[in-house]
């Protein structure tokens, strides 16, 4: 069967607003449940009761994310406050910086920053002092210290840490003066080294029983979830089937993940007093980021139609229910026809004929496209420099750098670096492998990422995946042309999300616009040379390089964003 060249436009006047594809982690306080929802044009935090039934929104101009929850705040990341966190109740800014993934305790809230020294330090928020909102730093290494999370009692942080080339898991005691503030000392710390990456910590307990913490960890090849016991210094392995499972969360004896043993995300659960695991959530569709607290389990589901549904499960009385969808306003996106100019940006196979109705795309929901149309794809909204990156990864690990810089130069030309005052390039396989970190924190900062690749089934050739995506899709650069094959496969083997299936999904991603050009690479080097030098549009661009004849029948043309954007913003 002849699969079609595809070609996707997309418009923000013609494409009606979509919440992000792959929500951020639910908060849960009680009987509480917080999630994000798309409220009447932008994302808000609505909160159910889940015992009673409930709830209330939270609207707040601007987009709201990443929710969190302790006693004294309920709040989230607001992106147009610079990505600070922010009291959704009082209405008012947590912290002076940009922070991500909040984490709510007892009182105090934990949270990760960035840093140019040290890529992210960790910080908490401290309600234990008579002045509210002064924040602290937990950890700030030279390593990269992310992903944190705090005990219920407020005695306990962990947080992954990059140490040498691999993850470790990191925790420390907190120690209050008498007036509250936290006394924050190395002689505290203690790290759980491990052979391979342990990451995505979760900890539960308290300073007089010890903590239990659990994490993935990939030793045995593929992600498994541990724990460890901070009072006897005891490791046990929660799963040991050969798919993976992830993104583990604690509450006292209860152990909750994300798991692919039946060939797509599942949610279980593991008691720890009994020792049984119990399946939670086993649809065919993707269940995905589980939460989890003393009476309650909640998670998200990717329902058919391409929107999100919140689930939640009675740990009591092991009763399942559908909570919310995660929008609020909406058209009928379920199928999305979207009109082009098939002069154009009509796909046409090597003989000429057109391989789907001419000017239009079917088979696509308007939620794969979600809310990158609706937020930073207006581009006054983009955070803009001029400041590029050139990933010249090559097609071999036997390519040398010369032949690749050589090879380079009929597009990464000296008059496009020129155009830019500061610009980086890095090829082979080892030059990225000793670069790693480096090269990661340019793809997250620098507005143009040109990236070439042989292409295969993971992520951009793996060097950046869905977790760095997740993770910082806040911060992600705005304009990416990938010239790696393979990388708009949308469920290679293993159901990775790769990059352009991934730009789609991920919603809040800062992209102005992406292509992918497979087999394509004329078009590539034209739509540098057309936008980037001639100050042409993205449309005037693909328009020039569909003009080149075509070496392959296999392509995939992908062109994401409004096509009348000239991407070289300072003219």
């Amino acid at each position: 069967l002849h699969q079609p060249h595809i070609i996707i436009l997309a418009s923000p006047s013609a494409i009606p607003m979509a919440r992000p594809n792959w929500p951020s982690h639910p908060a849960l306080r009680g009987n509480n449940v917080y999630f994000e929802v798309l409220n009447y044009g932008d994302m808000d935090i609505k909160r159910i009761d889940l015992a009673n039934n409930t709830s209330f929104i939270f609207p707040i101009e601007g987009d709201q994310y990443n929710p969190f929850v302790a006693e004294d705040v309920e709040g989230a990341v607001n992106r147009d406050r610079d990505n600070k966190l922010f009291d959704i109740r009082l209405l008012y800014s947590l912290t002076p910086e940009e922070s991500s993934l909040p984490e709510g305790g007892g009182r105090n809230v934990v949270f990760q920053v960035r840093s140019d020294e040290t890529k992210h330090d960790i910080k908490m928020l401290n309600y234990h002092e008579l002045i509210m909102g002064n924040t602290y730093y937990i950890a700030n290494s030279t390593s990269d210290e992310c992903k944190p999370d705090i005990s219920e009692d407020d005695r306990a942080v962990v947080w992954q840490q990059r140490n040498e080339s691999d993850w470790d898991i990191c925790y420390t005691y907190l120690v209050y003066d008498g007036n509250g503030k936290p006394v924050v000392s190395s002689q505290y710390k203690h790290v759980i080294e491990k052979d391979g990456d342990q990451k995505d910590p979760s900890i539960s307990g308290s300073i007089t029983e010890g903590y239990k913490i659990v994490y993935q960890d990939d030793r045995n090849g593929n992600w498994d979830i541990y724990l460890y016991d901070t009072s006897n210094g005891s490791e046990i392995q929660i799963t040991t089937d050969r798919k993976h499972q992830i993104l583990p969360r604690i509450s006292g004896d209860i152990i909750v993940w994300q798991d692919n043993r039946n060939g797509n995300w599942d949610i279980y659960m593991y008691n720890l007093s009994s020792g049984e695991e119990t399946p939670v959530a086993t649809s065919q569709n993707p269940e995905v980021k589980p939460e989890v607290n003393e009476r309650w389990i909640v998670w998200y589901e990717e329902g058919k139609d391409g929107f999100w549904y919140l689930w939640s499960y009675d740990i009591s009385t092991g009763m399942k229910k559908l909570v919310d969808v995660t929008e609020v306003s909406h058209t009928d996106r379920r199928i999305l026809y979207l009109q082009v100019d098939d002069k154009f940006y009509a796909s046409r196979r090597n003989d000429g004929r057109m391989d789907y109705p001419t000017g239009r795309v079917f088979g696509l929901t308007t939620s794969d496209l979600s809310a990158y149309v609706a937020t930073d794809i207006l581009f006054d909204k983009i955070k803009k420099d001029r400041r590029a990156i050139a990933i010249i990864r090559g097609w071999s690990e036997n390519d040398n750098w010369s032949y690749l810089e050589n090879w380079s130069k009929s597009f990464w030309t000296d008059e496009l670096k020129s155009e830019f005052n500061d610009t980086y390039f890095i090829a082979t396989y080892k030059a990225l492998q000793e670069n790693y970190t480096n090269v990661i924190e340019k793809f997250f900062s620098y507005y143009l990422t040109i990236f070439v690749d042989h292409g295969n089934e993971v992520c951009l050739g793996g060097l950046v995946d869905s977790f760095h995506l997740e993770e910082r899709y806040f911060s992600s650069p705005s304009f990416i042309l990938d010239r790696a094959c393979s990388t708009a496969k949308k469920y290679p083997q293993g159901r990775q999300w790769l990059l352009t299936t991934h730009i789609l999904r991920a919603g809040a991603l800062a992209f102005l616009g992406a292509v992918d050009l497979s087999n394509g690479h004329e078009l590539f080097d034209d739509i540098l040379q057309t936008s980037f030098i001639g100050n042409e549009t993205i449309g005037k661009g693909y328009m020039e390089g569909r003009k080149e004849p075509w070496r392959r029948y296999n392509d995939v043309y992908l062109l994401f964003g409004d096509p009348t954007i000239r991407p070289r913003w300072w003219d």
